[in-house]
């Protein structure tokens, strides 16, 4: 069974992002005795053990409680409705059939999403409590029935027609931690359908974990968004050399992070800088192999495929598919890779935040992803400029910048096809600024919230 949000045609709906739908539960008052009750630290991230199991319910009956849409998907999905045309944006996911989904419901139809969630009868919704103490906060999560979608869920009518009709999908890898095939074959389906996939690493445990199901989705995908961790994880599990100046995320994560949200790290004051590898693990996933779209297929391949079948593989000579690369690492600056231009890496600083302005790092990082995607599909799928909310080419000046500097916008995404040159690379530009400037906003909330009422982001950036 699913439900919807909207009767707005399936037509309007350009990004899906597909997850661990979970509420965000966030409390204050009280915290000190929460904390104490359910043996909770400070400043922490768990998933729920048995001593925690009550902490939902007593939460929502007898404190004073904010519900917020969570999950690192959904976090995104909310990030890019912020910013895009209302009707742009939508999410699926499992949920329970109980209170906490309604809540999810309220919140997303609040903040312009809409939920195609599979419910799960007889199941609980996924949770996060946030206790928020001064200026930490601890996270328990529970996946419940977040972690139960089945396939046939993609094939009911609503969300199947929406599948048909966006322009780009989403998809966090917590989704290859269960059932990955679901994902990766929703992600071929897309892909052959000449739409642009996009892949979040999500968490370092999940390449060391899970990395022969990254191995299969990756070909599929025409940008990957990770942050320093995951992409060293990532390049140690696949033997890739690293310049080992600075220390590695610890190989000790375990899988009880799945689905908390996703903290790029924007603190002051931080003595680490972004490893020194991070440009050549960007260059080595831009240059994997990538499907092409034609249905005939060669005899054989060394990729590890969905369905057992052996989709065509781009060779060099087929230089109208490309894959960007994106490497955040916290408050240091955001590294980019197009695999047209392998060897020339580009930098961006992160803007700095004032103290006053950092307040909760939790789910920057999905913020930087939504604020990214929804930069991108106004700039090469509405054929909008940032500085304008009307049907028109990219001209004229934002901030007193020049953003036409030759830019084609051909109306369309086409499995991740991109123009080659300085055009490109300019559109790019200003998604990451737009991705970092969402990050921003959200460190300024507590618990990967956006600031209401609506700040004017086409001009505030």
């Amino acid at each position: 069974m699913s439900t919807s949000s909207a009767t707005t045609s399936s037509s309007s709906y350009l990004l899906l992002c597909i997850g661990h739908p979970l509420l965000d539960i966030q409390v204050r008052k009280g915290a000190e005795r929460l904390l104490k009750k359910y043996k909770l630290k400070e400043d922490d991230g768990i998933l729920a053990g048995v001593e925690q199991e009550g902490i939902y319910d007593e939460i929502a009956q007898g404190y004073e409680a904010t519900y917020v849409a969570g999950g690192a998907a959904q976090n995104t999905a909310r990030g890019a409705a912020y910013i895009l045309p209302p009707n742009t944006v939508a999410f699926t996911g499992c949920v329970g059939d109980d209170e906490f989904a309604e809540q999810l419901r309220a919140a997303n139809k609040r903040e312009g999403v809409l939920e195609l969630y599979q419910v799960k009868k007889g199941e609980k919704t996924g949770m996060c409590a946030v206790i928020v103490n001064g200026d930490n906060r601890s996270l328990v999560t529970n996946l419940r029935s977040a972690k139960m979608l089945e396939e046939y869920h993609l094939h009911t009518p609503k969300l199947n027609s929406v599948i048909e009709n966006i322009k780009v999908l989403y998809i966090t890898s917590f989704m290859l931690t269960h059932n990955p095939d679901i994902v990766i074959n929703l992600a071929e389906r897309v892909s052959r359908e000449g739409k642009l996939v996009v892949l979040n690493l999500s968490a370092p445990y999940i390449p060391r974990i899970h990395n022969s199901s990254i191995q299969r989705i990756i070909p599929h995908c025409g940008i990957v968004i990770a942050n320093e961790a995951e992409a060293l994880s990532w390049a140690e599990v696949n033997g890739i050399p690293l310049n080992n100046n600075n220390p590695s995320t610890s190989s000790s994560e375990s899988e009880d992070h799945n689905d908390l949200p996703k903290d790029n790290r924007r603190r002051s004051g931080s003595s680490s800088s972004p490893h020194p590898s991070v440009p050549q693990i960007a260059k080595t996933i831009a240059l994997l192999p990538k499907f092409s779209t034609p249905t005939t297929y060669p005899s054989s391949s060394t990729i590890p495929q969905a369905n057992n079948q052996t989709p065509s593989v781009h060779t060099e000579e087929e230089e109208d598919f490309s894959r960007i690369v994106l490497i955040t690492s916290g408050s240091h600056s955001t590294t980019l890779v197009h695999s047209s231009y392998p060897d020339e890496p580009r930098s961006y600083p992160v803007p700095p935040l004032k103290p006053h302005e950092l307040v909760d790092t939790n789910a920057a990082g999905d913020a930087f992803a939504g604020g990214f995607l929804a930069a991108y599909i106004r700039l090469r799928v509405l054929g909008l400029s940032l500085g304008s909310t009307s049907d028109r080419d990219i001209v004229g000046e934002r901030r007193g910048e020049d953003v036409s500097s030759g830019v084609d916008v051909d109306g369309g995404l086409s499995n991740g096809r991109q123009d080659c040159g300085e055009s490109t690379m300019t559109w790019l530009d200003e998604c990451v600024k737009m991705g970092h400037w969402l990050a921003g906003m959200c460190c300024g909330q507590v618990g990967g919230q956006y600031r209401w009422p609506k700040v004017d982001v086409l001009h505030s950036t």
